[in-house]
């Protein structure tokens, strides 16, 4: 610190100090501004990976919907089988069933 001239009412008004403080202030500002520019950055950065996720997300549902139609398809079949199952021994019964009251049905094969 400067030495005071007792002499004067206010000290800060020694041109030294009053330099010292403009350049302190320009420091400050510059130091503010480059902190708006980090922000800046900041957001945009934020805002492109947001639409990167975005873009993630909307693929992960087609992925989602295409498993969904897997699934669907594949119960489909599943049941056509268990169908297919059921109406084959039900025939296997009834015949069972019609050969031991004495009525033998010959399959056609085609």
């Amino acid at each position: 610190m400067p030495p005071i001239n007792r002499l004067d009412r206010n000290p800060w008004q020694d041109p030294k100090s009053i330099r010292d403080r403009v350049d302190a202030e320009g420091i400050q500002r510059w130091h503010e501004n480059n902190l708006k520019e980090i922000r800046k950055v900041q957001h945009r950065a934020d805002f492109d990976s947001k639409d990167k996720l975005g873009s993630e997300v909307l693929a992960a549902r087609k992925e989602l919907d295409q498993i969904r139609q897997a699934v669907k398809q594949a119960n489909v079949v599943c049941r056509r089988e268990k169908l297919l199952k059921l109406y084959s021994l039900d025939f296997e019964r009834q015949r069972q069933e019609l050969q031991r009251l004495g009525y033998d049905i010959k399959v056609v094969a085609p």
